[in-house]
């Protein structure tokens, strides 16, 4: 990238972040949905995981139970 085009782009992206205008497009952006929060906070707690958590459950019964590993020193004292 020449220093010209970086320059430009940099102009661009100061013009979109630190004018006013562009600021107040990101405020504007950023709460227009609500404080984001809040809102997270809410998601988080309004979420339904009934199906999901059956689906997980069913995939680590389809896994078996775990081995255990041949060597260890507990093998070594038997």
């Amino acid at each position: 990238m020449s220093s010209l085009d970086r320059a430009r782009l940099f102009k661009l992206a100061w013009d979109l972040s630190g004018e006013a205008f562009g600021t107040r497009l990101l405020q504007y952006e950023r709460y227009y949905a609500g404080d984001p929060v809040r809102t997270t906070a809410s998601n988080y707690l309004q979420v339904q995981d009934d199906e999901m958590m059956r689906l997980v459950n069913e995939a680590l019964a389809l896994a078996g139970d775990p081995e255990p590993a041949r060597g260890t020193q507990r093998d070594a004292a038997e």
